[in-house]
């Protein structure tokens, strides 16, 4: 009789456990499911800050600033990056760069997707009040391994430039851009990164701009890294004689991710 009580509560303690655990696992999935939404929905901030200053035979600073936003909701994309770039040498401005960038992505697979994408660049020494350019495009990422990503993009874009220096005003165009990006993780503190961008009037194909960054990034913690990176803007066909074809820019930044 004792063993029956026995047997008959070890019975009821199982069937309360496995009630208790039945119980938890649709509130397990749940709360897994909401904090990935609350992780979907959130805004991934970076901001990298950079500052250089040089004395001796050439007096010089430049100071350069960069801020990246992205977002996704569920097959939606969503990109926007601000960064600025003034330097001063001998007491003279020879840089004051402004560029500020957004882009709409719609995944339609798990390599191919949609964008929409629009540009707006001040940069007087250059010989430009300012350029302003955007439509739509496609990408197609290449390589997504865990070490290895490669993406590209091609867009079919409307430019507008309005002129610092030169006889004519402004120009319009039709253009083509086609961007490559590929990062390299070689350890999990220390990233590989190379971004290419090419922009062709249709109109006058000699008329083109070509833009790389190549860097490397160390992580020190898990919000803050230090990166070295080799910006090259060139342009070929110059809106004056006084404007050079090419501006290099060489930083190392302290980078805060949120």
């Amino acid at each position: 009789m004792f063993n029956l009580k026995i047997l008959s509560l070890t019975s009821s303690f199982y069937i309360l456990i496995s009630l208790i655990c039945i119980s938890l696992l649709p509130l397990s999935s749940i709360e897994a499911a909401e904090a990935e939404k609350v992780k979907e929905n959130k805004f991934n901030i970076r901001v990298e800050l950079s500052y250089v200053s040089t004395s001796g035979n050439t007096d010089s600073q430049t100071l350069a600033g960069k801020v990246t936003a992205d977002k996704k909701v569920s097959a939606n994309k969503y990109f926007f990056s601000g960064n600025v770039l003034f330097e001063e040498n001998n007491g003279a401005e020879t840089s004051n760069r402004i560029l500020l960038e957004s882009r709409f992505e719609r995944i339609l697979s798990g390599r191919l997707f949609l964008l929409l994408s629009t540009s707006y660049i001040r940069d007087k020494f250059s010989g430009y009040k300012y350029r302003l350019y955007g439509g739509p495009g496609a990408g197609y990422n290449l390589l997504n391994t865990k070490k290895h990503k490669l993406q590209s993009l091609l867009s079919f874009v409307y430019s507008y430039d309005e002129f610092s220096v030169g006889n004519s005003i402004s120009d319009n165009y039709l253009t083509g851009k086609a961007t490559g990006k590929y990062q390299y993780i070689v350890k999990e503190n220390f990233k590989f990164k190379e971004t290419v961008n090419y922009l062709v009037s249709f109109d006058k194909t000699e008329k083109y701009f070509l833009d790389s960054e190549t860097a490397v990034e160390v992580k020190i913690n898990q919000s803050l890294s230090l990166g070295i990176s080799y910006l090259v803007n060139y342009q070929n066909m110059l809106p004056s004689a006084e404007v050079k074809r090419t501006d290099t820019t060489f930083l190392t930044t302290l980078i805060f991710a949120f």
